[in-house]
C-alpha cells in the first residue's frame, strides 16, 4: 500500500488559482494511472492526498513503482511548459495478509513514512 501527498498543492492553489489547482490534481492522477498496473487500486482520500493499494507487489516491485513514479513526474515536469512543478511525497508498506495488522495500522504506518519522505525532501532542498 502506499500513501502520498501533492507537495505544494496549496500553494499552486494560492498562486494560480483553484482552477489550475484543479487542472492540477488531474495531472497527477493522470501520472499515477500511468505509474501504477490495471490491477492496483488509485483513491484520492481528499485535498492532496491520496492512496494505491498496491495488488500482489512484492518488495523490489515497490522499489520500482517508487523509481517509476519519480520519473514519469520528472517527465512531466520536463514537458509541462508550467512555472511550478508536480511533486509527490509518499510512503510504503507491504501489506502481509497474515492478519498481524489492521487497515488502520497499515495506513498509519504508510502516512508516517510518507510525512518522513516530505521532510527528507525539505532537507534536501535547504
Amino acid at each position: 500500500m502506499q500513501t502520498g501527498s501533492i507537495d505544494g498543492l496549496k500553494k499552486i492553489n494560492d498562486t494560480y488559482g483553484h482552477q489550475e489547482g484543479s487542472a492540477a490534481l488531474i495531472e497527477c492522477a493522470k501520472i499515477l494511472q500511468k505509474t501504477f498496473r490495471d490491477s492496483d487500486i488509485i483513491a484520492r482520500l481528499g485535498g492532496d492526498e491520496f492512496t494505491v493499494l498496491i495488488i500482489n507487489a512484492a518488495d523490489q516491485v515497490n522499489e520500482m513503482i517508487a523509481e517509476r513514479l519519480q520519473q514519469n513526474l520528472a517527465e512531466h515536469n520536463a514537458q509541462s511548459g508550467k512555472t511550478y512543478e508536480l511533486a509527490v511525497s509518499f510512503g510504503l508498506v507491504a501489506i502481509t495478509f497474515d492478519g498481524h495488522d489492521s487497515v488502520e495500522e497499515i495506513m498509519r504506518e504508510a502516512d508516517r513514512r510518507m510525512y518522513e519522505h516530505k521532510r527528507s525532501r525539505k532537507m534536501m532542498r535547504i
